[in-house]
């Protein structure tokens, strides 16, 4: 008679899943049950990277806007995600993305600091640069006409 530990050594590297859908072919019950992992990392995501909770509003149309806030910022976060191939988390591109300062220096100047690889990629993504040490007010908002632009193609 085998130990409790040989037969889960044995059955080491399989699952088990349990469906009521008994008409549905098995690859298409496994890739659905495959795809739970992104749900349920997206409510993680929603709690703790954009802050989904603790919610410190009582109306409920406040508490319905600051849920629907944070549900498009998932989506964006999420579409920024797949156009970058899955290369990064939504964690490393936010990190990336509130690392990255624009400094002003004088006059309508500002300097633009601490651009990582992530930022990079996203700039290729949008067919932009903005690797300046020092910029005009004039340039970044062109920049940013340009990736609207660039967005709704």
């Amino acid at each position: 008679m085998k130990s409790k530990y040989e037969r889960d050594v044995a059955l080491d590297g399989y699952y088990a899943l349990v469906t009521s859908e008994l008409e549905m072919p098995d690859e298409e019950i496994i890739e659905r049950y495959r795809g739970l992992w992104k749900i349920e990392e997206s409510f993680k995501v929603l709690k703790s990277d954009l802050e989904g909770r603790p919610v410190y509003v009582r109306r409920e149309d406040r508490i319905e806007g600051h849920f629907l806030i944070c549900f498009v910022a998932l989506l964006i976060s999420r579409i920024l995600e797949n156009k970058l191939k899955n290369k990064y988390s939504i964690k490393r591109i936010q990190e990336s993305l509130r690392n990255a300062t624009c400094r002003f220096i004088t006059n309508g100047i500002y300097s633009l600091n601490k651009q990582d690889e992530i930022y990079r990629d996203i700039e290729k993504l949008f067919g932009v640069s903005l690797n300046y040490r020092n910029i005009r007010i004039e340039q970044i908002r062109s920049y940013r006409k340009e990736i609207v632009h660039n967005i709704k193609k």
